[in-house]
């Protein structure tokens, strides 16, 4: 009885253990980051853009900007791509968008690609996307009744 109460014990210990480690390693367990060398965000020139939109907390994030010939008429998306992804690895993404007659905006969160690095969090995240989603209203005129958000959860290569 004495060597399964042991046991037991030590099971118990190993469970508290891992949860503990999962606690305090939890950002980075939700966030993997990938950034690349500086010059290789850029987009091929036929089909967006480089862009650089600043974040309400001052971080710079990279953007590649679809703009079709009937920018105004056409609909507008935002795309949030998935964890672990960056703007080269979308480039097949952006190009549906493109032969779809998509104006889009994709675009890289802070410590993501070529974006600024800096803390990365929930709140961090979200401050990106609505600096993203702003860009489109203001610096495209854009109106927002013309912009669809796209989230995806992840991204596997």
């Amino acid at each position: 009885m004495n060597s399964v109460k042991r046991i037991l014990i030590l099971l118990f210990c190993a469970y508290v253990l891992v949860a503990v480690l999962f606690i305090v390693f939890q950002r980075n367990i939700i966030f993997i980051p990938q950034s690349i060398e500086p010059g290789r965000g850029d987009p091929p020139a036929d089909l967006a853009k480089a862009v650089k939109i600043t974040s309400e907390d001052g971080v710079l994030i990279s953007g590649w900007w679809i703009e079709q010939v009937d920018s105004k008429n056409s609909p507008t998306l935002l795309y949030c791509h998935g964890n672990g992804a960056t703007l080269p690895g979308l480039t097949h993404v952006a190009k549906l968008f493109k032969d779809y007659g998509l104006n889009a905006l994709l675009f890289d969160y802070r410590s993501y690609g070529e974006s600024q690095k800096a803390p990365l969090s929930e709140e961090g995240i979200m401050k990106d996307a609505r600096a993203a989603y702003d860009w489109i209203i203001n610096e495209q005129n854009i109106p927002n009744n013309r912009i669809v958000i796209w989230g995806c959860l992840l991204y596997t290569s």
